[in-house]
This record gives C-alpha cells, structure tokens and sequence, in this order.
C-alpha cells in the first residue's frame, strides 16, 4: 500500500482514530519504498534531497508562508466553509465518526487547527533533521542477514 494524494486529510496528526507522532519513518514498512530502501544509492539520494529540500521549498519559513498564504488566499472561503462545517468545532456534538480520538485531540475554532498544523510540521521537520542519517539503517547488509542464514 502506498500513500496517495488524497490521504493527506488524514496527515499531520489528522487522523481520525489515533493521533500519529511527529517521529518515526513509517513510509519503509511500505511497498515500493520498502524495497527502494533497501538500495545504498537510493537512501544516500533520499538523504541529499532532504537536506537540500530543507534549505529551501521545505524550510520552516517557507511552510509557514505556505500556510499564511493559503490561508490569505482563501480569505472568505474560510468564514463560508466555518459556517457550513463550524458543528465540527463543537465538543457537545462529539462522537467517534467525525471527530478525531481521542477527544482531546479536537480544536475549538480554525486558528487553533492552523496552529496544530504549524506546529506538527515544525516538529516533524526538526525530528526528522536530527534523524534523515538514520535512514542508512534500513540498506545496511545487517538487515538482511537473517534472510541470508536460512
């Protein structure tokens, strides 16, 4: 299985059954990557591209203006979808099909929900600085080895 586009409703601790952390590499347990991981050259591009990436595109000032930009881009459309959808908002209305679990997870007004968003991100990028080299790991010949033996 390998994440879509349209999964990412359910990313940056968006979830609706259980909260994800922002640590951890969870796309390795999947296939293709799974398999493309297992190639040194592979992780050592991944790694470069990261660190690049983070130097710009994906620096912490560039995905806050990403967000403050969509949101001033949106402008009206916020306050019109707040008022279709504002019922998601209220914890009197809670149950386990709309809203996220546990409950204390759920925000009280769309200010909040930006910054739960600025948040997970900032924190998933500073985890994943102090991490990306670990990647090796998982294309090192030690993890195959119980393969080999048998």
């Amino acid at each position: 299985m390998t994440p879509v586009v349209w999964d990412f409703n359910n990313a940056c601790d968006n979830y609706i059954s259980y909260a994800y952390a922002d640590d951890g590499f969870f796309v390795i347990r999947m296939s293709p990557f799974d398999r493309l991981m297992c190639s040194a050259d592979f992780t050592e591009e991944v790694i470069r591209q990261y660190r690049a990436l983070r130097k710009g595109c994906l620096s912490d000032a560039s995905i806050i203006g990403i967000i403050d930009g969509a949101r001033d881009y949106l402008g009206g459309a916020i306050d019109r979808n707040n008022a279709r959808w504002s019922s998601l908002y209220d914890m009197t209305q809670y149950n386990t099909d709309n809203f996220l679990y546990p409950a204390s997870r759920n925000y009280q007004n769309y200010e909040e929900s930006v910054e739960q968003l600025k948040t997970w991100l900032l924190e998933r990028g500073q985890w994943m600085d102090e991490h990306i080299e670990s990647l090796r790991q998982y294309c090192h010949p030690s993890r195959f080895a119980n393969q080999m033996l048998g």
